[in-house]
Parts: structure tokens; sequence; C-alpha cells
């Protein structure tokens, strides 16, 4: 085999921008052996910008560090202040946390507990038997057991009690010199015998324990020390992630006393119990602050800092980032800090990957300005692939799925602990079409996006889910096919096509060696076969021919599918390591290839992306690599595509066809041919840069100029390549045809629009909602003589995504052009209309066209002593609420997208600010020359979801007052 070595471009200026370029040549398809492996780029890291570490446990004399950005953690210790190394090893082997006893280090590895005795030199070893290590005291070891959910005490002789009765909530356990702090539940939470938790605290050398506290207002933060223990109480946060009450922490010597309270510093991240006091971490520097059992806080000038334990009578620290103070600190109940150890900074590993329409996204962290994306563009002939330099992606940190010009935006929100994503095209996210569902869980293949709540596409349509096939789960997309498990056949998997989501699925039984819900596990759809590891077996069945092969001794794992291809990781001889293998699906008589080797990450796996015939992925180590595998390189395939309908009638909408079709590679020119039946209509041309076209147009003109009749029309796409060569048609995503779609040409007869107010309460002192209509062009205007107006309400304002109640005509052969739809507050109504011609022949029904009758300011929240009613019968509704207190705040909920505030201006009058989930979206200047009734003052789109809408008072110097007279929302 034809071999080339490996090329590294450098050039000047490497340590300020990074460049990744080298040239692989992979070998012949089928090769097995591993001296015929492709070669493989490893993408250099970024430069040195800061270092990640965690203090995962610490005593008076030491310490260990986990240090992220090269997947390892030490051991350090010491005397005269200053820690050195001591022991090394892989950041997986210190999960769970381990525990420092004085000299005494307690790991777990494998399924023992390893007690190594730093000061003499012993390491013993200790079988867990299933239990779980939950850390060390002076007396001896701890372990939960999940099957009773007691806590048992071993000493180092081997004997054994029980300190502590099920069931611990295993998670919330705490252990500090001899003490134990848990929490422990008991009733079954029905009315008749109710869930009661309490927090205890457990002498495990005694054997005896107490109640600090009980309740369901306890906080997850708590600690303990030889001499202190601290927990927060006083807050209840409910599934929604609404907080209520006002959470403090409470501080107590461990053998007894008085507990001194204070309340929760804001932005709270760590709190930790030492023998002098308490000490935590607040603010997004992430500044450490202790406070001394008996004084008054210390800020201790330190930031950044991301790990934290008691040590003692001090505190051990580490501060990560680029700052000259990363390292190791020991801290006193003073306030006052010494660094003990250096950590130096280091190059930059990656930590995700993603391959998108010929480039490469991969995201590398930094403690310094976060989780930075980065994009590389990749190139090279066939059989090699060219790594270009690694540029900034901004906000890519946010992108949860990218398929050529698409990308879904995560948008994470305190209302919903998740979040949701939006569709964006080519950057640009236009109008909010939300992706419900746990972020980052959402995956996007062209214009389908899949989340935890089902398939939505780009334009707003909601796909199958929970309602749809209640049985199933929908799982990864590819284009238009949906890979979906089901919960009353485990073991069957379901090929549905979105296009047709009512038709009957594809179903697939996996022969699993066992049934369980979980035998779909590693089950992959590359859109013309699925593929799935059955035991120590991998099965291929082709989804056109509906026969299935079957490659025993696979033992696969970590599947991922491209157009024709499967790659997936198998163990190696090392432990420590995995091998990369690949198959060619379009040959029925391929063998695996052995690819490449790699280290296992931290976590026991790669993250790894398959595209277009490039394989990339993380490695052990943080590295980047990438390759191309030795197989024919595919062409294009339709994803899918959007527009079906257009009516070229010169009213200003959808006059012109303007598909946009997704497809799985880029495309340097593309063609799009119309024909209606077997004749050829039009022809069209377009680009797909990035894989998707966006510049396609049809008019509704036929070839001749002339226009086309109304009707359905046919479409088909060919690749044109660069125009050097023949076009060659373009592939549906599961390859059983080509790619082909209908759009239907429907001139409007007698065009009508309508026109709502956003929101009642800015033109009327009513909540009903005033609407009108008539022709939408003047050419409709001496044809339409009465017209039908139908309305329907947006339902389910508590659970996304909205639902619309049926349609309901309201005025029939009408021939006003205006009226008043009773509406009560809080309503939200859609209208549409149609014109009537003097024939009796009614036209097209308008788009659906939304308003909302205002919530009143009566019904928003808000401090009794700090807001007042006015009457006023220029306001909506009779009132207005109003203050002269800065910072004075009112609130509602609501799942909108849309948020609309209508107060009234005066000379008087001085700032609103408006805030949406906690976060300012405006704050708006009510100062006006003369008083102004029922004034618009703030109009602003959201995302389609629930928000909770708060109004804060910001009064100005000789202009105290803010009115507010309602709040109104409009669902799409």
């Amino acid at each position: 085999m034809l071999r080339r070595a490996l090329t590294r471009v450098t050039g000047p200026g490497i340590a300020a921008t990074v460049l990744a370029a080298a040239v692989v040549l992979a070998g012949p398809a089928g090769a097995g052996r591993a001296d015929d492996a492709p070669l493989v780029v490893t993408v250099p890291r970024l430069p040195a910008g800061g270092v990640e570490i965690d203090l995962v446990a610490a005593s008076a004399q030491m310490a260990v560090l986990r240090r992220w950005d090269v997947s390892r953690w030490e051991l350090v210790g010491g005397s005269g202040g200053q820690l050195g190394p001591v022991l090394q090893g892989e950041a997986a082997d210190v999960y769970p946390a381990p525990t420092m006893v004085g000299t005494r280090f307690h790991r777990v590895v494998g399924d023992d507990l390893v007690v190594t005795d730093l000061a003499g030199g012993q390491t013993v070893r200790h079988p867990l038997e299933q239990r779980r290590f939950l850390g060390a005291t002076e007396a001896g070891w701890l372990t939960w057991s999940q099957d009773d959910g007691g806590v048992l005490l071993h000493d180092a002789s081997g004997g054994t009690r029980t300190v502590l009765a099920a069931p611990v909530f295993a998670p919330d356990v705490h252990v500090g010199g001899r003490w134990l702090l848990a929490t422990r539940a008991s009733g079954s939470g029905t009315p008749s015998d109710p869930l009661v938790v309490d927090l205890l605290l457990v002498d495990v050398v005694r054997g005896t324990s107490e109640t600090l506290a009980s309740g369901d207002d306890l906080g997850a933060a708590a600690g303990v020390s030889a001499d202190v223990v601290t927990w927060v109480s006083g807050s209840v946060v409910d599934w929604w992630g609404n907080q209520t009450g006002t959470p403090v922490v409470n501080v107590r010597r461990t053998a007894g006393g008085p507990v001194e309270t204070f309340p929760m510093p804001t932005a709270l991240r760590d709190l930790v119990a030492f023998d002098g006091g308490v000490a935590y971490v607040v603010g997004p520097d992430q500044r450490l602050v202790v406070r001394p059992s008996s004084g008054r806080p210390v800020d201790t000038g330190l930031s950044g800092v991301s790990g934290l334990t008691g040590a003692g009578p001090g505190l051990r620290a580490v501060v990560s980032g680029a700052t000259s103070k990363a390292g190791v600190w020991a801290v006193t109940a003073t306030g006052g800090a010494a660094r003990v150890a250096r950590v130096a900074p280091t190059t930059k590993g990656w930590g995700a990957v993603d391959l998108n329409a010929g480039d490469l996204f991969a995201a590398a962290a930094d403690p310094a300005t976060g989780t930075q994306s980065y994009r590389m563009h990749l190139g090279g002939t066939p059989g090699a692939v060219v790594v270009g330099r690694a540029q900034r992606v901004r906000a890519a940190a946010g992108v949860a799925g990218r398929s050529g010009g698409r990308s879904l935006v995560a948008r994470p929100t305190s209302y919903w602990r998740s979040g949701y994503s939006v569709f964006a095209d080519r950057g640009q996210a236009g109008d909010v079409v939300a992706v419900p569902g746990d972020y980052p869980g959402a995956s996007l293949s062209g214009p389908y996006a899949w989340s935890a709540a089902g398939v939505t596409r780009a334009d707003g349509q909601r796909i199958g889910g929970s309602r749809a096939w209640p049985d199933e789960q929908v799982g990864p997309l590819v284009g238009h096919l949906a890979l979906n498990s089901t919960w009353r056949q485990p073991g069957e998997v379901r090929v549905r096509d979105l296009r047709t989501p009512d038709a009957p699925p594809q179903r697939v039984w996996l022969d699993c060696p066992v049934t369980h819900p979980y035998c779909a596990t590693g089950v992959v759809l590359t859109g013309d076969h699925l593929v799935w590891a059955r035991g120590d077996d991998l099965v291929v069945r082709d989804m056109r021919t509906r026969t299935r092969r079957v490659l025993p001794g696979v033992r696969a794992s970590g599947l991922l599918g491209d157009a024709g291809t499967v790659v997936w990781t198998q163990d190696g001889d090392d432990p420590q390591s995995l091998t990369y293998y690949a198959l060619d699906l379009t040959d029925p008589a391929a063998a695996p290839v052995r690819l490449a080797s790699t280290r296992r990450s931290i976590f026991g796996s790669s993250a790894a992306a398959l595209e277009d015939g490039v394989l990339a992925w993380i490695d052990g180590a943080g590295d980047l690599r990438v390759l191309r595998l030795p197989f024919t390189p595919r062409g294009p395939r339709l994803l899918g595509a959007l527009g079906d309908t257009f009516s070229p009638d010169g009213d200003g909408q959808d006059d012109a066809w303007r598909p946009e079709l997704d497809l799985t590679r880029p495309v340097a020119r593309v063609r799009v041919s119309v024909r209606r039946g077997p004749d050829l209509v039009r022809v069209l041309e377009g680009t797909a840069p990035d894989g998707s076209v966006r510049d396609v147009r049809w008019d509704g003109l036929d070839a001749r100029g002339m226009p086309a009749a109304d009707g359905e029309y046919t479409w088909t796409l060919d690749d044109l390549g660069d125009g050097t060569g023949a076009a060659r048609p373009v592939p549906d995503v599961d390859g059983a045809g080509p790619a082909a779609g209908t759009v239907t040409l429907a001139r409007s007869v007698l065009p009508t629009t309508v026109r709502v107010p956003v929101t009642s309460a800015a033109v009327s002192t009513s909540a009903g909602i005033p609407v009108r209509w008539g022709p939408a062009s003047p050419s409709a205007q001496d044809g339409i003589v009465r017209y039908d107006v139908r309305a329907r309400t947006v339902r389910g304002l508590g659970t996304p995504p909205a639902e619309f109640g049926p349609p309901t005509v309201w005025l029939s052969g009408t021939t006003d052009r205006s009226a008043v739809y009773g509406a009560a507050p809080g309503d939200v109504v859609q209208f549409s209309a149609r014109g009537i011609g003097a024939d009796g022949v009614a036209g097209t029904w308008s788009p659906w066209t939304g308003s909302g009758a205002s919530l009143d300011d009566r019904a928003l929240s808000g401090a009794y002593d700090a807001w007042t009613r006015v009457a006023s019968d220029d306001a909506y509704l009779g009132t207005l609420t109003v203050t002269r207190k800065a910072g004075a705040t009112l609130t509602t909920q609501a799942t909108t997208s849309r948020v609309t505030v209508v107060g009234e201006r005066c000379p008087a009058c001085g700032r609103l600010t408006v805030q949406v989930d906690g976060v300012t979206v405006a704050t708006v200047d009510t100062y006006a020359p003369k008083v102004v009734p029922r004034a618009m003052l703030l109009d602003r789109r959201v995302a389609n979801w629930p928000h909770t809408v708060s109004l804060v008072a910001a009064p100005a110097a000789g202009r105290p007052e803010v009115r507010v007279d309602a709040v109104g929302f409009v669902t799409r």
C-alpha cells in the first residue's frame, strides 16, 4: 500500500493562531490488517490559556487534585507549607471522590476500596461487595447499599456495624472528622402517611445521632467538619424550578450549642464547614468568602475558585484559570490565603466534536473564558483530508445541533430547568420556532428537530410524539426518517417516514438475547440500513430489501451511521484503549476495516462524529483526531424539503415558490425541474454551498413566460456539480428513489386580509378585541360584496406547545368591515376572513392573525405596600397600578410568544424595567410632556414557551411615578 508521511504545516505565529494542517492518505477499501490502517490527522491543541482543576479531597497535610486538561489526578503533600507530587493516576480513578484522613488516602479502584497510608507506605485493598463508598472518618470508612439504603461503618480490622438505618439519600451524605451528615426520609407521601425528611448528624464513634432539622425546605448545600456543621433551609424549589421562601445558612458546633443563621448569599456555589467556621464560593467570578464561627464574613481576595474543602482549622482551595493565582491555596479562618502549590497552565484540550457540511466543529474548555467552539474547514482530494485553521465560532457554545445551513440554538431558561432550542438558518433565528424538550438532548437533521417531546419542523409543525404515537419513544432522525423504540414491545424498533406520519411504520425486531426495555441501545439508522449490536454480533438490515446480515464476534459499541457506512468501537488489548472499525454497507460481502486505536476518555468512551466519509473523535488525552474512511465518497442525498404551496396573485403574500431543500453535503450547483404530469414546465437553478438550497425561486410562469395553470406540480432535484460534467439525480435520504416532491400553485380568489391590535388595552378601555378586515389587494376591491369572519381560541397556555380550538364562524355574510370580538381578560384569539363575490363564490381564507385581550393591572402580583390602585376612566378596565418606590415589582406568568406592556405616560413618570425569566429585556422611559393614557410601553417577541414577566419600577430624578395599566400575551 502506498503510504505518505504525515505532514503538519506550522507557519509563523502557531502559538497565537492555531494551525492544524495535515494530509492523510487512506488505505484501500477492504484493508483489514492493523498495519494497513489509514493514517490519522491529530489536530494540535489550542495555545495555553489556563488550567482546569478540581479539589477532590484534602486534609491538613495532603490534597488530591483532578486536572481535566490532561485527564489526570495528582495527590500532593509535603511539609513547610509547600505541596509536592506524591501519587498520580487516570482521572477516572477518583470517582467516586476519595477521602483524606490525616495521611491515609482512600479511593475506589474497580470493585475495591484502596487505602494507602502515605506515612508508612502501606496499601490495603478492601472489597466493597456491591456497596457504595461514602467517605472515611477517624473511626473507619462508610459505605451505602442501594438495596437497603443503610450506612455501614467499616474499621481497619474488618468489623462492620450499622451507623444509620435506611432509607438514606446517598448523594446528600457528608463526612468530616468523626461525623456523618445525611438526609433520611420516612413516610410514603400519601395524605395519611406524609413524607417527612430529616437532616441527621451522626457520631460514628459513639453510635449516637440527632435530628438537626426536618421538613421539605432543606437545601442540598451542607457540610460537616470535626467541629462545625452547616446546612441550608428555608426555601422550597418546585418541579418548575420556582423558589419560594427565603433561604438561610445554619451553622452550629457539632458537639451542640446554639444555631447561628444568616441569609444565604446570592449565587452561592459551594458551602463547606471547617473547624473554624464556614466558607462559600459566590458570584460569577467564583469568589471565596470565609465566615469565622465568631465574626463577620471576610473576602479572601481569591476568585476563580473551582474546588473547596475543609482541612482542620483552615481550608484548602484551588484556583483555576489563566491568572497568576492558579494553584492550591491554604486559607485560614480569618481569611488569610497562601499558595502552597502552583499548577502550570497547559494547552486547551478538546471536549466535543461535530461534523457538518465540510466543516469540523470542536469545543475547547478554558477556565478563563469558558467553553469556546471552533470551526475548521475540511478539504483535500478524495482519500485525503486537510484540516484548516481553527477559527472561533461566535455564540457556538449554544448550538445544540447542525445540519447544513440549519442549526439549533440553545435557549436555557430559568423557568424550565433544562431549557429548549430554536431553529436558526445560516445564523439567523428569524421567526422563533421553539423545540421543546430537555436541552441539550435535541438533535437536528435537515428541517426536522428531535427532542424528548417529539419532532418539530423548521416551519413550526409538530409531528408524532406521545399524542400521535403513545406507545413509542421518538429517537434519532436521518432526514425525514425517524427511528422509534416502543414501550409495549421491548426489543422492537419502528422506522417512520415523517412526511406521512399517519402511515404504518416499518417494524424491526432486534432479536436481543434478553428482552428488556433497553434492548434498543446501540441501534443506528443510516437511511437505507439499520445496524445494531446484538450480544457479540453486529446485525445489518437492508431497509429496502428487508434482508439482514449477521457479523459474528463483533462486540460493537458507540455506533455511528453515515450514508452507506457504519463505524463503531471495540475494546482494545489495553484496557485503557479503544479501536475504531468501519463497514461499507453498500457491499454485502465487505469485511470490517480496522481504522485506528485511541485512548479512552475519562468517562469511558470518546466523543465522536461521522459525516460524508470523515470520522472525527476526541481521544482520552483530549486530542482531536480526524481521518477519511477508505471507501468511495458518497454523493449528496436529500434530507428534507419545506414549501409546498404558493399563490402568484400579486397580493404580496406567497407570490413565489421558494423551497428550502436540505442535503447531506455541499453542492456547487443544483437544478430543480418542475413538471405537470409528463410535461416539463420550468427549470430552475440554485446553489447549496453548505448543503442547504435557499436561492431557488419560481414565479408561477412556465418556460415561455406565460402563467402556469393552478394545480399540483412535481419537482425533481439534480446535482450539477461544478457545471463541467453531466447532471446526476440526487437520491432521497433512504436511497430508494430520486429526491422529489410536490408543489401546489393556487392563485387566491378575492384575497382578504385581517388586522387586529397586538393587545386590546392599547386601543380600548374594554377587554373586547377590535377586528378589521377587507380586500388584500386593489384588484379584489370591486369583486367582494360580503365577508365571512371566523375565530379560534388559543388553548393550553399552561403547557407548551399551545393548542388551538376549532375554527368557528363568528360573522357570516357580513357587509361590515370591522367589529369588536367579545373576549375576557387573558383570552388569546386568532382571526381569519374570506371574501364572497357577487356570484356567491367564496375566496380562500386569509392566514390566521392573533391578538390578546390584555390582563388588567389588578391581575399582576406585587407587594401590597409598594403599589397603589388608582381609578381612571381613561385606563383599561378603569384602573391603574402606581408606585413611587424604586425596585417595586409586579409579576405574572404565561406561555406566550409575545409580551406587551401598556401603561400611562406623564410629566412625572420615570422608568420601567421589564424582565423575562429574570433577564432584563428593556428599560422604558415613560415620560411625556402631557398625560398619554394606554400607551404601548413594550412590544417584544419571545420564544413560544412558559415565561415569568416582571415589571420593576426605576423612578428618575424629579420623575418618581410609574403607572402600569395592562400586560398582554399572544401565543403562536
